[in-house]
């Protein structure tokens, strides 16, 4: 493990413990956790938020997809941001998957896959809407998230990395915050985050540019996607970039920015601190796009 990936899982972990200080499982929330969906232990593990006070015998899903720059994460961290979402009438799916440096991409992409096919086998015990999934995700999840789209959107991509989406499978629509989506720029422009791809891809780091070019796999299938970042995420040089292929290609898409140089809560991933007004605007909106999206 590189010395950054260690200080990440060092660091971060004691930010996100403060961020979640104080907060509670929500009233009119159904939880259900540590549920198995692989064979790769406390990587494969998931939970499901489901509104209890909800008059509908089945929910459209949201899948979260974590962020951590691919080395960090697990869903208790994520939980309450979920939980929040599952208020706003969704079933949220909130797991953890197969990090770096332990596992190499596609690991996390063969674990999101996995996710989805137990939804569709599981979904008549948990109620869930199979007809409308869509999937969130932040940072590194962003852009694990613009991928599995991506995959289930362009055979190629999907028979390059041997992940096969349930058949006929596309998000309904995806929202991709603060991330990361320029494989090249990060290569070229930041010796760190060199760092976190070699954890990453090992020796295949000089294929990065293959293996991982959301550039490259676009196409006019591409899910409609609300994109967002804030004034004061480190990632934001990213959104243009995103922006243009989502142009390129003719996707529906929703670009924001939240915040202002006023706003110092407006940093990257924001929206997960539901402490805060800026979290509750931002997911407000996503989640009005993904009704938006419903069939």
């Amino acid at each position: 493990m590189s010395k950054y990936s260690e200080e990440i899982r060092a660091a971060w972990s004691i930010n996100d413990a403060r961020r979640n200080k104080g907060l509670t499982v929500p009233k009119g929330i159904d939880v259900y956790s540590d549920i198995s969906y692989g064979d790769a232990g406390d990587f494969n593990l998931l939970d499901v938020y489901i509104p209890s006070d909800s008059p509908h015998s089945k929910h459209p899903v949201v899948v979260s997809i974590h962020g951590g720059a691919y080395v960090y994460g697990t869903k208790e961290i994520y939980r309450y941001y979920l939980m929040s979402i599952a208020k706003r009438g969704f079933a949220a799916v909130n797991f953890n998957y197969r990090l770096a440096p332990e596992y190499q991409f596609p690991a996390a992409l063969e674990d999101a896959n996995k996710v989805i096919k137990w939804i569709f086998e599981n979904s008549e015990q948990y109620g869930f809407d199979t007809k409308n999934i869509f999937l969130v995700g932040d940072s590194a999840g962003a852009h694990y998230t613009s991928l599995y789209a991506a995959l289930c959107t362009n055979k190629k991509y999907s028979e390059l990395l041997n992940i096969a989406p349930p058949e006929n499978f596309v998000p309904n629509a995806i929202c991709l915050n603060c991330g990361l989506y320029d494989t090249s720029f990060a290569i070229n422009n930041d010796p760190r985050r060199i760092e976190l791809l070699t954890d990453l891809l090992k020796d295949k780091i000089d294929d990065a540019s293959v293996l991982m070019d959301l550039k490259r796999y676009m196409t006019k299938d591409f899910p409609p996607t609300f994109a967002m970042t804030s004034w004061y995420d480190m990632l934001k040089n990213h959104q243009p970039f995103l922006v243009n292929l989502l142009k390129e290609n003719s996707v529906e898409y929703v670009s924001k920015l939240y915040g202002n140089e006023n706003t110092k809560e407006a940093g990257h991933v924001f929206h997960v601190n539901v402490k805060h007004n800026l979290a509750s605007i931002c997911n407000d909106e996503e989640c009005e796009f993904l009704r938006s999206h419903i069939v």
